[in-house]
């Protein structure tokens, strides 16, 4: 999870790219799991504190897992992350 925070910050931005790969290690269950694909959504606007923030969404899916969320602002920073459709992470401070 950790490695995927810091992929989204480099990965392409163009909405409908698909990256895919085949294997991941879930550390903390030492399981393997199969079949992972990011998706690069269309961009959307979100509420951070009192501010708007445009930002890429990318959705990770496969290996069983529900799906996972992020939102990466055009200067690279990964703003929010939500899992297991309830979870969200933002990013506290002003990037």
């Amino acid at each position: 999870m950790a490695a995927m925070m810091r992929l989204v910050t480099l990965a392409s931005r163009t909405p409908g790219k698909t990256y895919s790969y085949k294997h991941s290690l879930e550390s903390e269950e030492m399981n393997l799991k199969q079949k992972y694909r990011l998706e690069v959504l269309p961009p959307e606007t979100i509420t951070s504190g009192e501010r708007q923030v445009q930002c890429s969404n990318f959705k990770l899916s496969g290996g069983g897992i529900h799906p996972v969320y992020y939102w990466v602002t055009k200067d690279g920073v990964l703003q929010r992350l939500m899992m297991d459709d309830q979870k969200i992470m933002e990013l506290a401070g002003t990037p």
